[in-house]
């Protein structure tokens, strides 16, 4: 989202990757103190963050020979869940 804009903050990994290497790559971002509760706020719920990366994940390989590119931004991630609110799925033309 915004954030992640203004910091010019963020990350690619190669897939297939793991869960290890998401969660490895997600806490090296600038905002990862953010995502780990700053300031007496409350941590964003990682785990629900982890499961939405893994699902686009299984989604990019189950449709490899159509899809082009796939942007998920933002993907909110509050205490509790993590929200994409908008995705951008951009399929070859073969």
């Amino acid at each position: 989202g915004i954030l992640t804009e203004l910091l010019k903050d963020s990350a690619s990994v190669l897939l297939p990757t793991t869960r290890s290497n998401l969660k490895k790559t997600l806490l090296h971002l600038k905002v990862a103190e953010i995502l780990e509760g700053y300031r007496n706020q409350p941590a964003a719920n990682i785990d629900a963050l982890l499961d939405a990366c893994e699902a686009i994940q299984a989604y990019v390989l189950a449709n490899l020979d159509t899809i082009e590119e796939v942007e998920v931004n933002p993907l909110i991630v509050t205490p509790t869940r993590a929200v994409a609110v908008d995705a951008l799925i951009r399929k070859r033309n073969d």
